[in-house]
């Protein structure tokens, strides 16, 4: 194996942190999107409830006239 130059190994620092930080963001952006999901899924299912309580108190008036 030949000796890499002062330029090369700066150069393959440079690559390794790149790495590092690339790995570590795809970490945090996999973690964000999961609460997210989590968290528009909750949102949802609470506005659906409430579409269908509104759906059944109106029905319900409708019967009562």
């Amino acid at each position: 194996m030949t000796q890499l130059t002062a330029l090369e190994r700066d150069l393959l620092a440079c690559v390794e942190r790149l790495v590092t930080a690339s790995e570590a963001s795809a970490k945090d952006l996999t973690a964000l999107e999961t609460r997210s999901t989590g968290r528009i899924e909750k949102e949802v299912a609470g506005l659906k409830d409430c579409v269908t309580l509104l759906i059944r108190l109106y029905r319900a008036s409708r019967s009562r006239r």
